[in-house]
Parts: structure tokens; sequence; C-alpha cells
């Protein structure tokens, strides 16, 4: 099965980085799934859950907002500010 690879940065810190089945965030424009072979997009994130799941486990965190880049079945996701 194929799979994403997904890296969270903040400016001080690698939050995760590792692969996955889906990503879940919020951005300005609304909610965006992410499944492998997702088409490329750029987009700016909003306050709110970020979620990957790998398999049966599920992760989440609160961001304050930050971009997401998806392009070849690899996800970037940088974030603004803090992290709960």
């Amino acid at each position: 099965m194929a799979s994403l690879k997904l890296e969270i940065v903040t400016s001080e810190e690698t939050v995760f980085n590792g692969n996955v089945d889906y990503v879940s965030v919020m951005s300005i424009d609304g909610q965006i799934g992410i499944l492998p072979n997702h088409i490329s997009l750029i987009s700016e994130l909003d306050k709110g859950n970020l979620m990957w799941r790998d398999g049966n486990n599920e992760n989440d965190i609160t961001i304050d907002g930050g971009f997401v880049e998806v392009k070849e079945n690899s996800v970037t996701i940088l974030v603004d500010g803090t992290i709960n």
C-alpha cells in the first residue's frame, strides 16, 4: 500500500518525520484530507487540529497556523508558533 512521507517542523525542532497513511489539516480555506497520490499543493494553514494516521495509530496536535506543501507523496508542514 502507498504511503506519505510526513515532516512537521517548527523554527526550533522537527516534531515528526515518518511515513503515514493519511494527514488532515485545517487550511485558511477549510479542511484538507491528504491521501497517497494527492495532487501537488501549497496552502496556508489556520489555527486548528493537525492529525495523521499510520495504520491503527492516530496522532493529533493543535497548531497556531503555518503552511503545508504536498508534492510527490511527501507532505511538509511548517508550523507557526507553539504546538499543543
